[in-house]
């Protein structure tokens, strides 16, 4: 089977975790090897129970910008958060 990478970056409440630990628990029941990154590993075993994952940590950048409206598109959205 396939080894599938999913990652968690963006976002600050549980709901983008808690469906992408319904997509790895899904795709790990049809056999395939889940490779997962997330922005806040301490909540890893709640979403990924278990502990089979590979799981590991995604890249932050940690300083706030400021003196910018508010975003407009994606693109800005990615820009604030360092991407």
């Amino acid at each position: 089977m396939a080894r599938i990478f999913l990652a968690w970056e963006l976002g600050a409440g549980s709901g983008h975790l808690a469906s992408l630990g319904v997509l790895a628990q899904a795709l790990r029941a049809r056999g395939h090897e889940i490779v997962v990154a997330l922005k806040d590993l301490s909540r890893a075993e709640r979403f990924l129970p278990g502990g089979d994952f590979a799981v590991l940590q995604a890249p932050l950048w940690t300083p706030r910008v400021q003196g910018l409206n508010a975003p407009l598109n994606y693109s800005e959205i990615l820009g604030l958060h360092g991407y």
